[in-house]
């Protein structure tokens, strides 16, 4: 053998890997494991923690449905007088001297408590409720003034005398109270013979004096007839 050639390196003996020695892979991958069951350890804690909470509350107490509240009624409509009235035999006018029932009509507005409008008649012997001029003759309706509240009313319808369409005299004033349905209008009272001169200073065709005093006062002069008695009335009538 030549002294001065090269030997071959010699060999390393392997190292045998032991099977009880786990790879980095296995490890990372077990590490993982152990953190996932940690994890679920936690929640499985929470969660039994959670339940005995709750079964130790007790439980809510149910509420009733809630019953919603009746709707309440509809308001009753006012009664109101707004309307034509008419009293015909054997309702009407009653109590006139020399008369039957008189025919009668009433064409009515009421404003809040306020009661205005007019009163005729057709019978020839029922002119006590008619105005009339004196230079012609001509009759005409008669103012109507008075108050109703709720099924209740006062009224006064007032003849007034003209002469050639200018005011000139109150012959007498009849003066009515009652009751009234949507459909009945019933009233009693009297005739007041209060004749005296007016002079209409508003131009609203209503004598506005006080009439039961005899003296004179506003648009009226002094009464001429202080000793005519009054004459009871009664007055009847459906809305037409």
């Amino acid at each position: 053998m030549n002294p001065f050639s090269v030997l071959p390196p010699a060999s390393q003996p392997s190292v045998p890997t032991s099977p009880l020695a786990p790879s980095s892979h296995s490890v990372r991958r077990q590490g993982r494991s152990k953190t996932l069951a940690a994890a679920r350890n936690v929640l499985a804690t929470l969660a039994i923690a959670a339940a005995g909470s709750c079964s130790g509350s007790s439980s809510p107490t149910p509420t009733a449905p809630s019953t919603p509240a009746p709707a309440a009624p509809p308001a009753a409509t006012p009664l109101s007088l707004t309307g034509t009235w008419v009293g015909a035999a054997p309702d009407g006018l009653i109590g006139v001297s020399g008369a039957g029932p008189c025919a009668i009509t009433l064409s009515l507005t009421q404003t809040g408590g306020a009661l205005s409008g007019t009163a005729t008649s057709t019978q020839a012997n029922c002119a006590v409720v008619l105005s009339v001029d004196q230079a012609t003759g001509v009759t005409s309706p008669s103012p109507v003034i008075g108050t109703a509240d709720g099924g209740a009313v006062s009224l006064r319808i007032l003849p007034v005398r003209t002469l050639n369409g200018l005011p000139n005299q109150v012959s007498r004033t009849l003066t009515l109270s009652g009751t009234f349905t949507a459909s009945r209008l019933t009233l009693s009272g009297q005739i007041l013979n209060v004749a005296r001169t007016w002079n209409d200073a508003n131009r609203n065709n209503i004598p506005d004096c006080d009439l039961t005093n005899p003296a004179a006062n506003s648009e009226c002069g002094p009464l001429a007839n202080v000793a005519l008695p009054p004459e009871s009335i009664t007055l009847a009538a459906n809305r037409s």
